[in-house]
């Protein structure tokens, strides 16, 4: 029989209650606002990404992975010689380091009397707190990754067109641009800059431009214009992707697999003792297949009980390693408006 609420303490049972609670509870439209987590730009990353380093996800260490490759970037042509000389310089040996770097929690407690005064059960009012703690962390890590995403935008190497690339890793495009023909530009980018596979993750340029266009298919004379748009995929984040540049209107082309996101948890989802504390994970709601870890624990203070709770995100988001051109990274940065600078 599952343990039924007692003053004083969460239960092990108690706590996979409050999961469920978390699992079931439903708001109406005017507050829901205030826990649904905003993280397009990270899922999109997440669907894309092909790597998977298992030794960053370890929960028993905290690795630090190095990856090492050879990178024979100093063979050049040259006019037929002496056939006796033969070979040329040796490949060097590159490397990257990569390690979880991105920490943050998120903290709550209840008083033991609050639970006195409350409609529905201590679950549910536990349930709404921790489904407000795992959105803070949800957007911290999407709000990060954009900030990832600017660190390892590349220099376009394609400098015709419509674009004005400059030294700082913008590719600026002025507004008038900005319709679904501009896909015809990002193709001449993917071919000169020889990515691969690539999609495109835009804040809020050509967000109208892709709801009129996905409206006006019906419409024989206006569907190239969904064909056009749908061209590259593209992914739209308004919330992360704009607030983390500002007034530069961004997006990016991303080659697909170049930028990676990993994550992990210590504890497993069923809580273990250790001391005073009850400690283990649980999944996001926003990011699926993202765990945070979690500790419980309640302390008496001033004539009352208080239950504590704090959740732990531990993450890093990776660059593939570089080829020998290293202004190729596999990100290419957009923005909309002309260089205030050239």
């Amino acid at each position: 029989m599952a343990a039924s609420p007692t003053a004083g303490n969460f239960t092990c049972a108690q706590i996979l209650k409050i999961q469920i609670a978390a699992d079931k509870i439903a708001f109406n439209n005017q507050i829901s606002r205030d826990y649904t987590p905003r993280v397009g730009a990270l899922t999109a990353i997440r669907a894309e990404q092909t790597a998977q380093i298992a030794e960053l996800q370890d929960p028993a260490k905290d690795n630090v992975v190095k990856i090492i490759w050879a990178a024979d970037c100093n063979v050049t042509l040259s006019a037929c010689a002496d056939d006796c000389v033969i070979g040329g310089p040796e490949p060097e040996s590159q490397c990257q380091e990569h390690s979880l770097d991105l920490c943050q929690q998120a903290s709550f407690s209840i008083s033991e009397k609050k639970f006195r005064t409350i409609q529905g059960t201590r679950e549910e009012y536990v349930a709404v707190s921790m489904i407000r703690a795992m959105k803070e962390l949800d957007e911290y890590l999407a709000k990060s990754l954009v900030s990832k995403l600017n660190v390892f935008a590349g220099k376009n190497q394609f400098l015709g067109g419509i674009g004005d690339p400059d030294n700082n890793g913008l590719t600026y495009i002025e507004s008038s641009y900005w319709t679904p023909d501009i896909y015809g530009y990002f193709s001449q980018v993917q071919t000169m800059n020889e990515f691969g596979d690539v999609f495109m993750l835009h804040g809020s340029n050509l967000e109208m431009m892709r709801w009129q266009a996905e409206k006006n298919s019906v419409s024989n004379n206006l569907a190239p214009q969904l064909e056009k748009m749908n061209s590259i995929k593209s992914y739209w984040d308004m919330f992360n992707v704009d607030t983390q540049n500002g007034i530069e209107k961004t997006s990016y082309m991303i080659g697909r697999g170049a930028v990676a996101f990993f994550s992990k948890a210590y504890y497993g989802t069923v809580p273990t003792k250790y001391m005073t504390q009850e400690r283990y994970s649980v999944e996001s709601k926003g990011l699926p297949g993202v765990f945070y870890d979690v500790v419980y624990n309640n302390v008496c203070t001033a004539n009352d009980i208080k239950h504590n709770w704090t959740f732990y995100t531990k993450a890093g988001i990776a660059l593939n390693p570089l080829g020998c051109n290293k202004n190729v990274t596999g990100v290419i940065k957009f923005v909309c408006g002309t260089n205030a600078g050239s």
